[in-house]
C-alpha cells in the first residue's frame, strides 16, 4: 500500500484542473452524450472518463487510497461492460447477419414512453444538467452531510441520479438500460459516502457494484438468445426445418 499511495497522489495532482466545478460540468457533458448518442462505443467511452472523474469526486469525500478503489470498480464494470457488448455483437451477427447490439426495449414500454428521438433525448439532457448544475448550488437543497466547499459534489449527485434515472427509461435496449442503473448507483455511492466511510461499507458497495455488471451481462445475453428462438415479435418461431446445430 506505501508504493501505491504514492502513485495516487500522484494521479490526483495531475488531474488538479478538473477539481471541483470544472469536474461537474464534464459530467454534465458527458450525460449528455449518453443520453444523447446511444451508441454502445460512445456510450462505453463517455463511462469510462465518467468513473475517472467520479473518482475525483470519491477524492474529495474519502481518504485517496479509498476513492482509488471507487476508480478501480468502475474500470473493472467497463471492462465486463466491453465484453458484454462484444460478445452480443458476435451473437447478433449471426443472427441477423449484421453487426452492431440488436436488443431492443419490451413493445409495450413504447406506448407509455415519448417520442425517442435524438431531438427528445437532447432536451432532455439539456433539463436535467441545468437542473442539477442549478440544485446543487442552493443552499436549500444541500443534501444530508454536504456543506458549501462541496457544493460541485452536490450537484455531481443530482446530476448522477438524474442521468442514470433518464437513460434507464429512454434506453433502446438492455444494455444501455444498465448504463443509467450505474449512474444512478454512482450518484448513491456518492451521497451515502458522505454519511458512512467505513471500509467494510466501501467493500459492500463495490461487491454489489461487480454483482450489478455480472447480473447485466448474463441478462443482455440471455435476452439476445431469447431473440434469436422466439424471433424480434415475442412469438415462437416456427419451423418446420430442423436446426442445424442440433443436426451436428
Amino acid at each position: 500500500m506505501t508504493g501505491t499511495l504514492p502513485t495516487i497522489f500522484d494521479w490526483l495532482q495531475t488531474m488538479q484542473p478538473l477539481r471541483g466545478a470544472p469536474t461537474l460540468y464534464a459530467l454534465a457533458l458527458l450525460g449528455f452524450i449518453i443520453l444523447v448518442l446511444q451508441e454502445w462505443r460512445l456510450t462505453l467511452f463517455a463511462m469510462l472518463a465518467h468513473y475517472l472523474l467520479t473518482g475525483l469526486l470519491f477524492a474529495d469525500v474519502l481518504l485517496p487510497h479509498l476513492a482509488f478503489v471507487k476508480l478501480l470498480t468502475g474500470l473493472f464494470v467497463c471492462l465486463m461492460l466491453y465484453l458484454t457488448a462484444r460478445r452480443v455483437q458476435q451473437m447478433s451477427a449471426t443472427t441477423a447477419g449484421q453487426p452492431g447490439l440488436r436488443l431492443r426495449a419490451a413493445p409495450h414500454l413504447r406506448r407509455w414512453l415519448p417520442a425517442n428521438t435524438w431531438a427528445w433525448r437532447t432536451l432532455a439532457a439539456l433539463l436535467v444538467a441545468l437542473l442539477a448544475i442549478w440544485l446543487g448550488q442552493q443552499p436549500a437543497f444541500f443534501l444530508p452531510g454536504i456543506r458549501e466547499p462541496l457544493a460541485h459534489v452536490n450537484g455531481a449527485v443530482f446530476l448522477l441520479m438524474g442521468v442514470g434515472l433518464l437513460q434507464m427509461t429512454l434506453g433502446r435496449d438492455t444494455w444501455q438500460m444498465s448504463i443509467g442503473f450505474f449512474c444512478a448507483l454512482t450518484g448513491f455511492e456518492l451521497f451515502y459516502n458522505q454519511l458512512e466511510q467505513s471500509v467494510g461499507v466501501l467493500a459492500a458497495q463495490a461487491a454489489i457494484t461487480l454483482a450489478a455488471a455480472l447480473a447485466v451481462s448474463y441478462l443482455a445475453q440471455a435476452h439476445c438468445h431469447w431473440q434469436k428462438t422466439h424471433g424480434g415479435d415475442g412469438k415462437a418461431a416456427q419451423s418446420a426445418m430442423p436446426d442445424p446445430q442440433m443436426e451436428e
